[in-house]
């Protein structure tokens, strides 16, 4: 169960943004980084 809705889990799941560090606490951002995006989405 979940306090948010599928739309949300589906937007935080896939967000490569800024901000994905605020969603998942365990990413470092000093780390994460996306390599490429392509036509189904960021690599």
């Amino acid at each position: 169960m979940s306090a948010h809705s599928p739309k949300e889990v589906l937007r935080v799941l896939t967000d490569s943004g800024p901000s994905r560090a605020d969603v998942w606490p365990t990413i470092d951002p000093g780390i994460f980084k996306v390599h490429s995006i392509g036509a189904t989405g960021p690599k």
